[in-house]
């Protein structure tokens, strides 16, 4: 059986290597990114980050140019099928469209529990 750490350093190095696939390096100076357009609008690649972690990326995601975006990643470490979640909202700021990314609602009941939890924690 696993230690809760060492499922930790597990998860860690699975999200830090889902960001390095997905994130990017700086284009050099040499080479030109094709901004992709939607309809005349601009969009852009946004980073979530852990800044609780020490900055380590979560993930990426395109969203137009001028909408505001809000991003959190909480960690919870006493929970131990679901240490970390995160959440994302996208809004343009000139009417009310917007997109909001919310963390999964996970629901169980393990039997035995150990008396480790109480029900209703």
């Amino acid at each position: 059986m696993k230690t809760v750490p060492t499922v930790l350093r597990y998860l860690t190095l699975l999200c830090i290597a889902i960001c390095t696939a997905s994130a990017q390096t700086a284009p050099d100076s040499k080479s030109k990114q094709q901004v992709p357009t939607v309809l005349g609008e601009p969009f852009t690649k946004r980073l979530v980050v852990d800044q609780e972690q020490g900055g380590i990326p979560v993930c990426a995601f395109m969203a137009p140019a001028t909408w505001k975006e809000k991003s959190q990643v909480k960690w919870t470490y006493s929970n131990m099928s679901n240490p970390v979640t995160a959440a994302v909202n996208i809004e343009n700021p000139s009417n009310e469209e917007a997109c909001f990314l919310y963390p999964a609602a996970l629901f169980f009941c393990l039997r035995p529990d150990g008396g480790r939890k109480q029900p209703g924690q």
